[in-house]
């Protein structure tokens, strides 16, 4: 997948970068690295079903990743919000 920028570039998506900022969102939790790799692969797998194509932008990612992090915990999706904004 390739994530498209706001000025037009593009760049890999990387899925540790993913899992690392679920993972910082979960740390309240004590199983919260297990629970972010599973998290984080319900999110590839809606993105990759959603918009059925290789090229995301950041917001695709981002509210994905809250409608999953909404379902499984609410401060978790609070956490995540503060730090990815919307553009």
């Amino acid at each position: 997948m390739v994530v498209k920028a706001e000025d037009g570039s593009m760049y890999p998506f990387i899925r540790e970068k993913l899992l690392m900022s679920i993972s910082k969102s979960l740390g309240h939790r004590t199983n919260h690295v297990n629970e972010a790799v599973a998290l984080t692969n319900t999110i590839l797998s809606k993105l990759q079903t959603t918009y059925k194509t290789p090229l995301l932008t950041r917001n695709n990612i981002i509210l994905t990743s809250e409608e999953v992090l909404k379902n499984f915990d609410n401060a978790a999706l609070i956490h995540y919000s503060a730090y990815h904004k919307i553009s």
